[in-house]
């Protein structure tokens, strides 16, 4: 399921506040965090996975490419605000959080390979709702990678 952004609720209302001394950022910056997603969550093994989508907004004809981007250990999704919108000019971009960040859920116990099935299903999830082609690019930083 998808559904418009908010102030995620790993965030406090002082996290979310704009500091003056950050009031001056650069223009592209500013305009990447413009750029609309959608929250979404998939369910993976018992816990529900959720991750940030931005729709290509200049698609080419066919279908899109899409990328799935993976924060690493002890970060989330937000960690991509300002590099996905400048994928998602002709591409499907999606930023997950892998259980344990963000606000996907807590587990018991977490190993690389059910991380791995976290993202193997937010491709799975992305391919279902017909966002794009069946090949989906992955893009981790850290951990992540």
């Amino acid at each position: 399921f998808c559904s418009p952004p908010s102030v995620p609720s790993f965030m406090t209302a002082s996290m979310a506040a704009e500091p003056a001394a950050c009031m001056h950022k650069p223009r592209w910056f500013s305009e990447a965090l413009a750029v609309p997603y959608e929250n979404c969550c998939v369910r993976i093994a018992g816990a529900d996975i959720c991750y940030q989508l931005w729709r290509a907004r200049e698609p080419p004809t066919g279908l899109v490419q899409a990328i799935v981007l993976v924060h690493g250990g002890g970060a989330h999704s937000h960690w991509w605000d300002w590099v996905a919108p400048f994928l998602s000019t002709k591409h499907t971009v999606a930023a997950l959080d892998l259980s344990g960040h963000g606000e996907s859920d807590r587990r018991d116990s977490y190993s690389f390979l059910i991380h791995a099935e976290e993202v193997l299903g937010v491709c799975r999830d992305l391919i279902s709702m017909r966002h794009c082609s069946p090949k989906p690019w992955v893009v981790g930083h850290s951990y992540g990678g």
